[in-house]
This record gives C-alpha cells, sequence and structure tokens, in this order.
C-alpha cells in the first residue's frame, strides 16, 4: 500500500522486494491513506507480509479494456475452481466497484473476496495496481489463494456512528454520486476524506 503515486517508485520497490524474496506473489495498490497497526499515514509506503505453510497462491493483472463488469468478468475466468479467497484492487478512477463485483459474481459466487479500489492522496488524477510483474493505470490486480488446508471465513459490522454535519445526496446516476448538498460529489470527498 503506497501513498507515493509514482510508476518508477512502485517498480523499485516491487524489485527490491522480489530480489530479498525470489518467490514472491505481491499485489498492491496506491492509496489515499495508508493503515500500519493504529496509526494511519498519507504519503507513505506500508508492506504487509503472509507467509502460509498449506496454501498456493497466484497472481493476476488486468488491463480495463471495456466496462467494469467485464473487467470483472475477466477476473472472475481466471479463478480455478478450488480457489478459496480472492484479494483485489482496481483502479480507483476508472472501476465502477459495485460493477467490477458483480462481473466476477457472474462466473464465481462462491469465492470470498476482500479487497478495495485503489487511490491517490485525495487528488483524483491517477492510480496504480500491481503485482510482482507489472504495474497497472486502467484495471485490477488480484490475488488468489488455494489450498485444502487453508480456512477462510469472513464478517461485517454494522455498528457505524455518524459524525459531523448530515448531508444530502441531490443528484445520483445508478450507483455513481454526482452531487451531495448541490455541490460536486469531489468536492465534498476532497475536503471529507
Amino acid at each position: 500500500f503506497t501513498g507515493v503515486i509514482e510508476k518508477e517508485f512502485i517498480l523499485n520497490l516491487v524489485n527490491f522486494v522480489k530480489k530479498l524474496i525470489p518467490q514472491v506473489k505481491i499485489i498492491g495498490t496506491t492509496t489515499d491513506g495508508e493503515i500500519k497497526n493504529s496509526s494511519v499515514t498519507t504519503k507513505e509506503t506500508v508492506l504487509s507480509f503472509s507467509v502460509f505453510e498449506n496454501a498456493k497462491f497466484e497472481t493476476f493483472a488486468i488491463k480495463k479494456n471495456s466496462s467494469s463488469f467485464n473487467l470483472g468478468i475477466g477476473l472472475g475466468k481466471k479463478i480455478k475452481e478450488r480457489a478459496k479467497v480472492l484479494i483485489t484492487f482496481a483502479d480507483g478512477l476508472n472501476v465502477n466497484g459495485e460493477n467490477f463485483l458483480k462481473g466476477i459474481e457472474t462466473v464465481n459466487n462462491n469465492i470470498l473476496i476482500a479487497g478495495g479500489l485503489a487511490g491517490d492522496n485525495g487528488e483524483f488524477k491517477k492510480t496504480f495496481v500491481f503485482t510482482e510483474n507489472e504495474i497497472i493505470e486502467k484495471g485490477c490486480v488480484g490475488a488468489v489463494f488455494y489450498g485444502d488446508k487453508l480456512r477462510i471465513s469472513n464478517t461485517y459490522g454494522f455498528n457505524w456512528h455518524g459524525i459531523g454535519k448530515i448531508m444530502t445526496v441531490t443528484k445520483v446516476t445508478q450507483n455513481v454520486v454526482h452531487t451531495i448538498d448541490n455541490t460536486k460529489a469531489i468536492d465534498i470527498y476532497a475536503k471529507y476524506l
């Protein structure tokens, strides 16, 4: 997870990790804030390592050539039948997350999915997602986990508490918010997020 939105920095970082751990599988994303333990930073980089004794992994990178839905279908088709979980990151400026997930679901509706959309420190200009082999500006990456002994579960929480000013979405098309309190959504996001 990196708040450094520079392709050369990401390439150097990936190559450094690959030199230390040649067999490594990597997925990553640019961010609008990085979380490490209970700290949140911006314009920093956080590396998270996981080691499994009884699991295998595959990573994929797919460039977006048409709709977000079709991008999801493309990723879904790469997932083998015995996969347990998919971690995926998609470009945060050109991919509609809901349609992307619906595309994956049409191909594989049994796999657990985690991930999110890439950010760029609130600039809304350019985001990257990447694997150990490729850096993509418009598209998605995924890591798929396999293993008979691998146990995966999910959970959720709805105990959110509102803070700050109450606002009203004033213009929306399907799941795309255009204005909030008659102000461009991007301006509201930039101010509050």
